[in-house]
């Protein structure tokens, strides 16, 4: 799936391309160095893993650039479906090796996103600067999918219930 941010597209791999309505922010490690590309005649973000294997399916990959992670934390990036923006936040948890190396954040429906996004609303994620860390304070899930047994959000209930700490803790 495709979010536009300025001239440029972050991709994201997903394999419940439904749950795009219930997206709030995309996740993306500070620590990790970008590649900015030339795909297919296009300009993507994604990890340098990404842009490895993008060239076993045929993609012809121009590198232009590296991005520090950390760069691109506040920006927002266009929704591929409606008129929302959305923030590119921190979160720990990201890997490089795993899809692009960026994650589309549905908080209602996977605890790891609900858990980074309390990580920064409560202070406890480093380096947010507090104008940040008050606009996330406004993002809401977005339930989409309910779940039998599980609450109105079903990651806070089963962050809840296994007494979750943060988005470290390896119960998650």
């Amino acid at each position: 799936i495709k979010f536009n941010i300025e001239d440029e597209i972050i991709p994201v791999a997903t394999l419940r391309p439904e749950t795009l309505f219930g997206v709030t922010n995309l996740w993306i490690n500070p620590e990790i160095t970008y590649k900015k590309v030339k795909v297919d005649g296009e300009t993507w973000i994604i990890s340098a893993e990404c842009a490895y294997k993008l060239e076993f399916l045929n993609k012809k990959i121009e590198i232009i650039e590296d991005i520090s992670g950390s760069d691109l934390i506040g920006k927002k990036v266009q929704s591929p479906t409606t008129d929302n923006k959305f923030l590119i936040l921190p979160a720990s948890f990201v890997t490089a090796t795993i899809g692009t190396g960026i994650v589309m954040s549905v908080p209602a429906h996977a605890p790891y996103d609900f858990q980074a996004l309390e990580d920064i609303k409560n202070g406890n994620q480093k380096n947010i600067e507090d104008s940040l860390r008050d606009e996330v304070k406004q993002v809401q899930p977005i339930t989409i999918i309910t779940t039998k047994g599980l609450g109105e959000i079903p990651s806070q209930d089963i962050i809840n219930r296994m007494k979750i700490r943060n988005q470290d803790d390896p119960k998650l």
